[in-house]
């Protein structure tokens, strides 16, 4: 017997239930979010499909709780929340390389513009120091070495880290890492140095790298671009408006805003004019419990 095609059907199974007064629970939820196109240089429509639905089956509770506050997605940033990294540092970082290499000192306006910026682009771009491909790797490559040279002298807050992540992976939540410095090799091993890789979720075993690491290779274009963090919502299994950004710099901030995410910056210096849009400033993950990353969702359940 012939019962047509799957539309078909999908159309006969509408009209049915809303014939008897009953909505269908869709398999699919579709979101649609303003973004600006930086390729384009226009303003355009992002839209995600979610099977949500779908993962919980036919287990109203499980529906529930992926609808309410206690299901959403972490995202870290490296050099905000694993190894904190301050101006100074990546002042000494680039000077460093410039004495080595015998270019140009870059001044420290365009220092400040760089941080936490992809390597390639600022040495291409923001210090004009080359723009050959092969030589910018080199570079960016060398850059990487002598910032993890100065980093990993002072692991003072890696204890906090640790018991933070620890409580995230009690409380079933799961999180990716990604850094702008760092390539996705690079970042494997330093989160294996500092004994992270037992608390995220993937395969580190014969040398095989994390599905929620992202390295500077793994993205062409660096923040306030949205194509990285769009990347690691999907990798969650999260909407974007169910993640929260955790960084310290306002470039997080505007591509949070862009997708609906929420963001938890992290820093000391309080500086009112760019992290206005943030929807929590505290200064170390000391102040943070899971209630207060609930809590955080909590107006867009009742909204």
């Amino acid at each position: 017997m012939n019962r047509g095609t799957f539309a078909e059907q999908k159309l006969e199974a509408a009209k049915y239930f809303h014939a008897r007064g009953m909505q269908r629970l869709p398999c699919f939820r579709k979101t649609s979010v303003l973004v600006y196109d930086r390729r384009k240089r226009c303003r355009a429509t992002l839209t995600y499909y979610s099977n949500n639905y779908t993962s919980a089956g036919n287990n109203p509770l499980r529906r529930l709780e992926d609808l309410g506050t206690r299901s959403f997605g972490i995202i870290l940033e490296f050099e905000a929340v694993i190894l904190p990294t301050t101006l100074n540092i990546e002042r000494d970082v680039w000077n460093q390389l410039a004495c080595e290499e015998n270019l140009k000192r870059p001044l420290d306006y365009q220092i400040q513009f760089a941080f936490r910026r992809k390597p390639e682009y600022v040495i291409s771009q923001v210090f004009n120091w080359t723009n050959d491909a092969t030589r910018v790797t080199l570079l960016a490559s060398r850059k990487c070495q002598i910032y993890l040279q100065k980093t990993f002298l002072s692991t003072s807050c890696i204890e906090t880290t640790l018991s933070f992540l620890s409580q995230l992976k009690k409380s079933n939540i799961r999180y990716a890492i990604y850094s702008s410095q760092l390539s996705s090799e690079e970042l494997a091993r330093a989160l294996k140095v500092l004994n992270i890789c037992e608390l995220l979720e993937g395969d580190f075993r014969d040398g095989q790298e994390s599905s929620y690491i992202f390295g500077r290779d793994s993205f062409t274009y660096g923040l306030p671009d949205t194509e990285l963090y769009l990347l690691m919502a999907q990798v969650l299994g999260q909407l974007p408006i169910k993640c929260i950004v955790f960084s310290d710099n306002h470039l997080a901030i505007e591509a949070a805003c862009e997708l609906g995410m929420k963001s938890v910056i992290l820093t000391k210096t309080a500086r009112s004019w760019e992290l206005s849009n943030a929807d929590i400033v505290v200064p170390s993950l000391q102040g943070l419990s899971f209630r207060n990353l609930q809590n955080l969702f909590t107006l867009d359940v009742y909204d």
